[in-house]
């Protein structure tokens, strides 16, 4: 391996509006777990210095099929987003049944996609996974060879309409960048310290909450074997919170101890808007059964 540096109206659209938001959720009794990430696997084809998954000891693996359907039972049942994010820690491209997953997810109407290293990605299996309902895809210039596969298989995105874009990942703003993503083009964002465990963070007092959108708005990550955990900063599994049989109770404390080393999460409300500014330019692009206001 190389190293590299809604459909919803009436009483249930106030629903999902109501339950978007842990606290309110929490009031009202109502389930506050929001389905995120999906790791489909935790392999990958690198070993980034600046990725604690290279560190990682847990068993690498897949998702299956079982896992996979109650995920997508969950999020047609509840989630409030319009779109499904299959990847967490590891190479979605990894998965065999990758082009399968994506069927079932686009059936559902999920808006399936996903942020690769693009180091499998050839025009090939590019055009399998649009023809099984890849909706959007984003690729992280881990190598070159990621760059290269962003620009051979852009024309593709384009002719089919795919929200599509590449991302450097360095010195810059956190925040999604609409031009780069709604014109197939590039972002620049900045390397996360994932919590203090790749790159070091003063600690917080006990208790500390950063601003965080996993703890405001109820959402979680699905690990591919079935395990629920609180955020995407936690890839070895410290707080788990319960498993996909779970989802239904399942609630977020008020803090985590990583929470003491996070610089925080805030990224909801850039991407939904810009999935929504794609619906409204081009509504084609996207299903739009789901929608959290």
């Amino acid at each position: 391996m190389r190293r590299a540096g809604a459909r919803a109206s009436g009483a249930m659209s106030t629903r999902l509006r109501i339950i978007g938001y842990s606290v309110a959720a929490q009031a009202l009794g109502e389930i506050v777990a929001f389905i995120y990430h999906i790791e489909l696997t935790n392999a990958c084809d690198l070993t980034c210095s600046y990725c604690p998954l290279t560190e990682s000891t847990r068993p690498r693996s897949v998702m299956s099929d079982e896992t996979f359907e109650k995920v997508i039972a969950h999020m047609k049942k509840r989630s409030p987003l319009n779109f499904m994010i299959l990847h967490h820690f590891g190479e979605p491209l990894l998965h065999p049944r990758l082009p399968q997953f994506i069927r079932r997810a686009a059936e559902a109407r999920l808006n399936p996609g996903f942020s690769t290293n693009g180091e499998k990605l050839n025009r090939d299996l590019f055009r399998e996974l649009i023809q099984n309902g890849l909706r959007w895809m984003c690729i992280a210039f881990h190598t070159p060879a990621g760059e290269a596969a962003f620009h051979e298989c852009r024309d593709l995105a384009r002719e089919h309409q795919l929200v599509y874009w590449g991302r450097h990942l360095e010195g810059g703003e956190q925040a999604h960048d609409p031009n780069a993503i709604l014109g197939y083009g590039i972002e620049r964002q900045q390397l996360h310290s994932f919590a203090g465990t790749v790159a070091s963070e003063e600690p917080r007092p006990s208790g500390w909450r950063p601003a965080c959108d996993y703890l405001d708005r109820g959402f979680v990550c699905v690990l591919h074997d079935g395990r629920v955990v609180p955020c995407a900063m936690d890839e070895a599994a410290t707080n788990v919170l319960g498993t996909v049989d779970d989802l239904d109770s399942i609630q977020h404390a008020p803090s985590y101890e990583l929470c003491r080393s996070c610089q925080g999460f805030t990224f909801y409300d850039s991407f939904r808007g810009l999935m929504k500014n794609v619906v409204e330019q081009q509504p084609t692009r996207l299903a739009t059964d789901h929608w959290m206001a």
